[in-house]
């Protein structure tokens, strides 16, 4: 009668977990590559024009990557799905890969272009899998960063490919590079090559280690090696390996084949050791001066070996040297024209360390940086170490803060994105005192001029990537107390909230609520019921997370249960809280009071309960809220998210001797430069 018999093709050989099948009522919109592999992107019924952005990219990425790894593709088509309950961002099922909608659909109005690049992103990372993961797989968990590590570096290398105006690179090192340091900054860290023994363990590694730092250490080989020897070793490898399995010594093997290298004794210390080295430069009588220890963030010394770091140092005249800083500590001859001037280590933030310049070297960086003579990426990457240094307490915060006041001028949007990383970190653990109004302040003073550069409309032939450092301006002054453009914010909200730009509407949602009381509340949050698109929504929930008043707390933190919002995206609701000096207080009894409720919510441990549990746990900085934590997690053990429990207990503890180290240096420079 009305039954359908459905046959498929024979699969290749392959790992199980990369079997997939969709059920559902799906539309699609499809195309043909160059190379001949049927395309397809299939959505919900009246999606199917938010799968053309992905379906350009994707048939562009999948033959780019043909080319690049010589080995076709070898399926004979490519189907990408979106779908609405989806707790990941998306599965790389050989053929046949599952998205969530924010991480496939784009709608040429009303997504903005970090939602672009995002999905541009995930779609070319998740084709990366096709052949590292689903041609080759790792041999076990402990190689998890093989498929995951190299998707991510080589993701953002075939976006960069395509898409040269959004300057990836830079990119890359605020959004992986960095992020891997902060965790890997802790005791609790793990090592990229980690001991998995049983099944409970996997969830939780697929984290920044896996991901940000298996990438940051692709970067650093393929700028050890160079490109042309890296691509040779990666064909040999996969073309050795397929259909089969295969492990991090096997990568190794290939790239040194290639190479005449030793990438084994290269990369030993940075995958199988846990962490990574600070090193300090200093210059005397035109000589390079190093010492390396391991980095970490609560400040404790910890023995360790010693790392094979790939130091390049650059100058203000344009030159440069590599040097090879293997032992505990070393000295090096610097050619003539580095003996006066700035000298800038780890040039172009391509390897996976900090460096703590001596006082005077520090000096004449910010020099280069408010002359604006250091390159944007290098910009980026004083003011990070310095930073997290400062955090360690190996540099007091006033002289991080003054190395921040050096920015005035920057106009680069990556760079600006990791300054205000920074300064929220210290705003962040400075929550509950008493200068906190002043850092505001100080966040004013710093982002005045740059405001005025991108004002609120987007002008014909600006910078590509404008439209993303115009609302992060805008934002940070709207909530951090700026009047003139909270009042302009919303103005532009009552006008209606669909004529807002879709590049400002977090900002100005975010703005509307951290001014406002219940009926701005009221108004965003109704936008939620109405909105259509997933990312709409998405970007309400992060803007209703600013709110101040214990009520509107209250009823935000219900939504996580009530219901009205997917499981999925219940952590944007206690990641938004956790950074949200009203909240956080609330936001953690709030987990507390209804544990059994969000275990259910994330049966079975989940890395998304990792994810809350460490936003919300971790936000505070006293060791009274360090002890409440522990208690909790003692009594109330969380399935699979140890060691979530435990970065977050020590990201309390360095942050409570962060404050207790330096509130007296930073109360007194604030006095003086706020």
């Amino acid at each position: 009668g009305n039954l359908k018999v459905v046959k498929f093709d024979k699969t290749p050989k392959m790992s199980t977990y990369l079997l997939a099948l969709v059920v559902g009522n799906l539309e699609f919109i499809e195309g043909k590559t160059p190379k001949g592999v049927q395309y397809r992107v299939y959505t919900m019924p009246g999606n199917t024009d938010q799968g053309k952005f992905a379906l350009d990219v994707g048939m562009k990425v999948l033959d780019f990557f043909s080319e690049y790894f010589n080995n076709p593709y070898p399926l004979p088509k490519m189907d990408m799905v979106a779908i609405p309950d989806f707790s990941a961002g998306a599965m790389e099922n050989w053929g046949l890969v599952t998205y969530r909608e924010t991480a496939l659909l784009i709608d040429e109005v009303n997504s903005p272009l970090t939602s672009k690049q995002r999905v541009a992103y995930v779609v070319a990372h998740e084709l990366a899998h096709q052949w590292f993961g689903n041609l080759v797989t790792m041999q076990w968990w402990t190689d998890l960063w093989l498929n995951e590590g190299f998707a991510t570096w080589v993701g953002n290398f075939a976006i960069d490919n395509f898409f040269k105006e959004w300057d990836i690179w830079t990119q890359f090192v605020n959004q992986y590079t960095n992020r891997a340091l902060v965790l890997d900054s802790l005791e609790s860290s793990h090592p990229i090559e980690v001991p998995v023994k049983k099944s409970s363990e996997v969830n939780e590694i697929f984290d920044e280690i896996s991901y940000c730092k298996g990438a940051a250490c692709i970067m650093m080989i393929t700028s050890y090696l160079g490109m042309e020897k890296f691509q040779k070793g990666l064909q040999d490898y996969l073309e050795k390996h397929k259909y089969g399995n295969a492990k991090t010594a096997d990568l190794w093997a290939a790239l040194t084949a290639a190479s005449g290298k030793d990438v084994s004794e290269f990369m030993g210390m940075w995958t199988k050791e846990i962490g990574y080295p600070v090193v300090t430069l200093k210059r005397e009588g035109g000589k390079a001066v190093f010492e390396q220890s391991r980095f970490l963030s609560n400040g404790n010394k910890l023995e360790s070996g010693s790392w094979w770091v790939p130091m390049t140092i650059t100058s203000a005249d344009g030159s440069k040297i590599d040097i090879d800083v293997k032992e505990k500590s070393m000295t090096s001859e610097l050619p003539g024209p580095m003996g006066s001037g700035w000298i800038k280590g780890n040039a172009a933030q391509t390897a996976f360390y900090r460096i703590r310049y001596s006082d005077e070297l520090l000096a004449e960086l910010g020099s280069g940086i408010e002359s604006m003579k250091l390159p944007a990426v290098d910009r980026l990457g004083v003011q990070s170490d310095c930073f997290a240094l400062a955090k360690a307490g190996f540099l007091p915060t006033d002289k991080a803060l003054g190395i921040a006041a050096k920015y005035p001028k920057e106009q680069d949007f990556t760079v600006w994105s990791d300054l205000a990383a920074s300064m929220s970190d210290v705003m962040g653990t400075w929550a509950k005192e008493p200068v906190y109004e002043q850092l505001q302040g100080f966040m004013r003073k710093l982002m005045k001029d740059i405001y005025e550069v991108v004002g609120w409309e987007a002008k014909s032939g600006e910078h590509s990537l404008f439209p993303m450092l115009r609302p992060l301006v805008i934002g940070a002054l709207g909530r951090n107390g700026d009047a003139a453009v909270a009042a302009e914010a919303k103005k532009r909200f009552e006008g209606g909230w669909k004529t807002v730009p879709a590049d400002l509407r977090f900002a100005v949602f975010s703005i509307v609520v951290a001014n406002g009381g219940n009926a701005e509340f009221d108004a965003v949050h109704k936008i939620y019921e109405e909105a259509e698109m997933q990312e709409e929504k998405i970007r309400v929930l992060r803007g209703l997370g600013y709110c101040k008043d214990p009520e509107l707390i209250d009823r935000f933190l219900g939504m996580s249960i009530d219901g009205s919002v997917r499981p999925q995206d219940v952590f944007y609701i206690f990641g938004t809280l956790a950074g949200n000096r009203f909240a956080m207080d609330k936001n953690w009894q709030f987990l507390k009071s209804n544990w059994t409720k969000i275990l259910e919510m994330f049966a079975g441990g989940q890395f998304l309960l990792s994810r809350i549990i460490k936003s919300t746990a971790g936000a505070f900085a006293s060791e009274e809220m360090a002890k409440d934590v522990e208690a909790f997690f003692k009594e109330n053990q969380p399935p699979g998210a140890d060691r979530a429990v435990a970065q977050a207990l020590e990201t309390i503890r360095s942050s409570a001797n962060w404050v207790n180290r330096d509130r007296e240096a930073v109360k007194g420079w604030l006095e003086a430069n706020a």
